[in-house]
């Protein structure tokens, strides 16, 4: 914004309309579109390890559910047993 200022500043002498307010406005809209036509277009960036279909997690609470879902009951068993007694809450 401060741009299209200090260019509608510069260029006051050569206004020859009624309404200021959209004369700044082109201003602004023609300083965006140059903008962003001269920023050159962002690439998107695959990691297979994030995108992957089957991807794995360190995270044990995560790995625990999985193994739950699958019908994996020792994995729950083992998790278990390796909380101690005072913090189980099952």
């Amino acid at each position: 914004m401060q741009e299209a200022a200090l260019r509608a500043f510069r260029a006051f002498e050569n206004f020859k309309g009624e309404d200021g307010k959209v004369w700044l406005l082109v201003i602004v809209r023609n300083l965006f579109y140059t903008s962003i036509s001269r920023k050159p277009p962002e690439s998107a960036v695959f990691d297979e390890e994030i995108h992957a279909p089957g991807e794995s997690s360190g995270n044990p609470e995560v790995l625990l559910f999985r193994d739950m879902e699958t019908g994996g009951e020792a994995g729950y068993r083992a998790a278990r047993a390796g909380v101690p007694g005072g913090d189980r809450a099952a």
